[in-house]
């Protein structure tokens, strides 16, 4: 026998019961517990599943979920914080994953899935996640680890979506934007009762077609199991969306919720109430967060810069460019709203590959950084990926490292089957060498360990994606020293590195600049 921590109960894993001291409360509420005596003691013998495990708890009894003592971890040691996820996971019908890139909050959730088809508690699951994880991620989880279990990907056309979705199968893996194409379908299937919502900051918007559809689709289900690394990456607002998606109840209105968790400083500017994290923690619950270093020990990242020197052409149109924003914002025409385009065309030039008004591209012939690039490449022992978050900056990268190496594309345009295999290869085979993507394609759920270099030729935008796209290569499984490194040549990239690196919102990055901004004395080529 085993007992609990409290000692309020004592669990047989072998007779698969509850074993407590006798109350007529309780007899009553679970009618089918029976009377047993040991010594004298009048008892209660209750079976250890999981409804009745939720009734005692809610009782006040000290009370382990099932799984802890009659699952099999189908044969394989998990992390203590899977176990601890699980066991949360298998007892709560609406619970949120908080955990770390890398903590293995996906199996652990597989886990708990496997558990509950094994007890009858459920029927069938359906997995909502990126695209970029749906075969490398959950399919060959479920195929290598879970092999008495059926998994099929609803990806394609809507034809091939349905003929797959009417597959007999335990698991059903769609992404996000997926469910649009088979809405109705989904719907009726009432057989899933259980979804999880992989990524779940991308639900942050209450007021998106997808986030509509999803809540829809979430109705009635029995369990909704919600998981995310980074529930507020930009701001406490981000929550919002992910919050009334599993209890609506708990929030109120967005601009509610937004007095309750910033402080408004100007028409377009809000900063976070210092108390803002504990009041979304607090509403996000049941949930549990372990960190990458509570699970394994990583080997150490190292994050470095390389300054590189701009062309001439380079500088012309960053000074030209400069000295128009700074007459704009002395002017008010630079604002919070538009301030975003303007990074962007200032990044763009950094690159060197500018987008014309004529939707051409420009190339500003960026020699030292791509020179600069090359080195980085040449000096790293193991697999690379260069990161750029422009399409015209990815394909002129693509082309210029593959003189040299063997290298992979990945952009929007690049098809699910065709990204599954570059994954698969880049991670499992010698070739390709290099992967140069657009981060925002393969910034979740990915381990790609066969790379211990990520070049940033130019700065995210974007916090969340600089952060998940970061997290790919230091994690389980990594066995060598990793390396995060900045190409950076102009000061409105230093200004976004910086902030990017403290984890600081974006918002006014540019803004920020124009008092005593001057690019006077920049070096060319």
């Amino acid at each position: 026998m085993e007992t609990t921590k409290k000692t309020k109960v004592a669990v047989s894993p072998k007779h698969r019961m509850i074993l407590l001291r006798w109350t007529d409360k309780v007899a009553n509420i679970i009618p089918h517990a029976r009377e047993a005596a040991v010594k004298g003691v009048k008892l209660l013998l209750v079976p250890h599943k999981f409804e009745e495990t939720r009734l005692l708890r809610n009782m006040g009894y000290s009370v382990p979920a099932p799984v802890v003592s009659q699952y099999d971890w189908v044969h394989a040691t998990p992390f203590d914080s899977q176990r601890v996820t699980a066991e949360m996971l298998t007892m709560c019908k609406r619970a949120y994953v908080l955990s770390g890139m890398g903590t293995g909050k996906t199996l652990a959730s597989l886990f708990a899935a496997d558990f509950l088809i094994q007890t009858g508690v459920i029927k069938k699951v359906l997995v909502v996640a990126p695209l970029s994880t749906l075969s490398p991620t959950w399919m060959n989880e479920i195929f290598l680890r879970f092999r008495h279990r059926r998994a099929v990907v609803l990806h394609g056309t809507r034809t091939r979506r349905l003929a797959r979705l009417a597959e007999d199968a335990d698991f059903y893996i769609i992404n996000h934007d997926g469910i649009a194409t088979i809405f109705d379908e989904l719907q009726a299937r009432r057989d899933i009762d259980l979804v999880i919502l992989d990524e779940l900051a991308v639900y942050r918007g209450a007021n998106t077609d997808r986030w509509k559809r999803t809540r829809l689709l979430l109705e009635g289900r029995r369990f909704v199991w919600g998981m995310t690394g980074a529930p507020i990456p930009n701001a406490p607002t981000d929550a919002y969306g992910q919050i009334r998606l599993l209890h609506p109840h708990r929030v109120r209105s967005f601009r509610q919720f937004q007095s309750d968790t910033m402080i408004q400083r100007s028409q377009f500017t809000w900063t976070p109430k210092r108390n803002a994290s504990e009041y979304v923690h607090d509403l996000m619950k049941p949930s549990v967060r372990f960190k990458l270093s509570d699970c394994v020990d990583i080997p150490e990242t190292t994050y470095s810069t390389r300054e590189v020197v701009q062309s001439r052409q380079q500088v012309k149109f960053y000074d030209t460019l400069m000295d128009k924003l700074a007459i704009d914002w002395h002017g008010h025409e630079v604002t919070a709203v538009n301030e975003g385009v303007k990074l962007g065309k200032l990044l763009q030039i950094a690159g060197g590959w500018v987008y014309t008004a004529e939707k051409k591209v420009l190339d500003l012939s960026p020699t030292a950084r791509l020179r600069e690039l090359d080195a980085v490449i040449e000096g790293s022992e193991n697999k690379v990926i260069v990161f750029a978050p422009y399409l015209s900056a990815c394909n002129h990268i693509h082309t210029h490292v593959s003189k040299r190496w063997t290298t992979a594309l990945i952009t929007s345009a690049t098809t699910k089957p065709k990204r599954d295999k570059i994954f698969s290869e880049f991670q499992m085979l010698k070739e390709p060498h290099v992967i140069v993507a657009h981060p925002g394609t393969m910034s979740h759920g990915l381990t790609l360990t066969a790379a211990t270099t990520i070049v940033w030729y130019l700065p995210s935008p974007s916090l969340d994606t600089y952060v998940q796209a970061n997290a790919r290569i230091p994690r389980p499984g990594q066995k060598f020293k990793t390396n995060i490194v900045h190409l950076c040549g102009t000061p409105v990239e230093k200004k976004v590195y910086s902030r990017l690196e403290s984890r600081q919102r974006l918002q006014g990055v540019l803004l920020s600049m124009f008092e005593g901004a001057t690019t006077e004395g920049a070096e060319y080529t």
